[in-house]
């Protein structure tokens, strides 16, 4: 039987290698990029040095990982600032780069548009006071939920 080259070039990568592989799908936080080369058999030595040069190197970045992932979340399910940070922190973000992100996010107000979408089909399913009811209950501030409605020409109580 013949091996399977594929399978063979990704059994034969090192951690270097295999982390920039895992990194060109998308971005990781070093506790993340650890853990899948500690579960794909590779070293604590080895693993030091790879994310050592990949942080050298800047293609590991926590700060980028907490950009990309505020997006994504705003993009599929929208959630509150906290709720956010919550996240960030589970996935091994520093507090720092998790609130600068957060905050960058919510000053330059990224939140409103992609809330307001998800509002609007809310509002088509829930109605007024339950879409506003699940908004509170992801997170949003009152303050937040009335921006994203003012989009759609709503307000709160109207």
């Amino acid at each position: 039987m013949q091996k399977n080259p594929v399978i063979s070039y990704y059994r034969d990568m090192d951690a270097y290698d295999r982390a920039l592989k895992l990194l060109s799908m998308r971005e990781h936080t070093e506790k993340e990029l650890r853990k899948k080369l500690s579960d794909k058999g590779y070293q604590k030595a080895e693993i030091d040095e790879a994310v050592g040069k990949l942080i050298a190197e800047g293609s590991l970045s926590e700060k980028r990982f907490a950009e990309a992932y505020i997006r994504s979340r705003l993009r599929k399910s929208p959630e509150g600032k906290e709720m956010l940070r919550l996240r960030l922190r589970e996935k091994g973000t520093p507090a720092d780069i998790a609130a600068e992100a957060l905050n960058e996010a919510w000053e330059n107000e990224d939140y409103v548009k992609p809330l307001s979408q998800y509002a609007e089909s809310l509002l088509r399913k829930k109605g007024e006071s339950g879409t506003v009811a699940a908004l509170l209950r992801k997170g949003f501030k009152n303050s937040e939920i009335k921006a994203a409605l003012s989009l759609l020409d709503r307000d709160i109580g109207e």
